[in-house]
């Protein structure tokens, strides 16, 4: 690949107040990409933090620079604030507490090259890294003429994962996300939402490097955004992109099952039980699910608990985020 001709890669790194990780974690493995052409906008929400500016400025690299945001705005706003300041014609999302490999940037960029779509988001494979070590998480590509709705958020069988893409393994061209951006102030499912908006966009496909490209880290203590317990907010987030058609009934169902079932769950209530069950009655989900559903509803609290935390553990899943 020569260098004359290398389109510049911006690196986005919305960070809250995290000085350590940002500049422990994913700054120096953004930084140290095999990819030579690439700039970093750190992109404070919050506000200023004194800590952050001061270490960001002793790193003295031409590379760097940040946007601030005034008062915590939420992940989606802080991405968009990177992209509008980016110069790149490539975008590149690294949550502060995650970090690369050094061979991603390059490798995705020439699976990009070849890919056939004119607009290509490219995500990649993850380690998950625990106190335990590093697991790999495998999936499979995406099928010719597969939903993206499909492939993210439902099995084809019980015993398979669903097949989470989150904002740490995305390259994507900016002048995609300039007409899709994501949506501002949302709480939850930022990368689902963007994902299943932009797959409906014309010309926009996504492939996945079958490589482990990304560190995505799981450790215990730390809060977990998708452990966040407000089923009911992903209930209707899930129902909008359903009615909206960017969500088929097979993804739907499999939402409120593998994701929404078992935040409602962990504090149970008859209503949440009947709400739930009564949409999965309506969407006719394949017959493997209701055991699933009946199985989360009915374990104790410690060992649903238990089994919460192991999935969380095997890696990061894209709905819940």
């Amino acid at each position: 690949m020569s260098q004359t001709v290398l389109p510049l890669i911006s690196v986005v790194i919305p960070t809250y107040r995290r000085p350590d990780l940002l500049m422990e974690r994913s700054l120096p493995s953004a930084l140290a990409q095999t990819y030579p052409n690439l700039e970093v906008i750190v992109v404070q929400d919050g506000g200023p933090d004194p800590e952050t500016e001061a270490r960001l400025s002793a790193l003295a690299d031409p590379r760097v620079r940040h946007v601030i945001l005034e008062g915590n705005q939420g992940g989606a706003t802080a991405r968009n604030a990177g992209v509008q300041a980016a110069g790149g014609e490539w975008i590149a999302f690294l949550d502060d507490d995650d970090a690369w490999l050094p061979h991603k940037l390059e490798r995705q960029l020439a699976l990009a090259g070849r890919s056939r779509f004119r607009w290509p988001v490219i995500s990649s494979q993850w380690f998950t890294r625990t106190l335990e070590g590093d697991e790999p998480n495998l999936h499979r590509p995406l099928r010719e003429g597969e939903p993206l709705g499909d492939y993210l958020l439902s099995r084809d069988q019980p015993s398979v994962r669903e097949c989470g893409l989150t904002c740490s393994t995305l390259l994507v061209p900016r002048a995609l996300l300039l007409q899709v951006p994501f949506t501002d102030g949302l709480p939850k499912h930022q990368d689902t939402d963007w994902l299943l908006r932009a797959g409906a966009h014309p010309g926009v496909g996504v492939e996945v490097l079958q490589e482990p490209a990304i560190l995505y880290y799981f450790e215990a203590g730390r809060p977990q955004m998708s452990w966040n317990s407000r089923w009911a907010y992903s209930l209707e987030w899930a129902e909008g992109h359903y009615r909206a058609g960017r969500m088929s009934r097979r993804a739907y169902a499999g939402f409120l099952v593998s994701f929404v079932s078992p935040l409602a769950a962990r504090t149970p209530t008859l209503k949440a039980f009947l709400t739930i069950g009564g949409r999965l009655l309506r969407l006719r989900p394949r017959l493997f699910e209701w055991p699933r559903f009946l199985m989360i509803w009915l374990l104790p609290d410690r060992l649903r608990a238990r089994l919460f935390r192991r999935r969380a553990a095997s890696g990061p899943e894209t709905a819940p985020t």
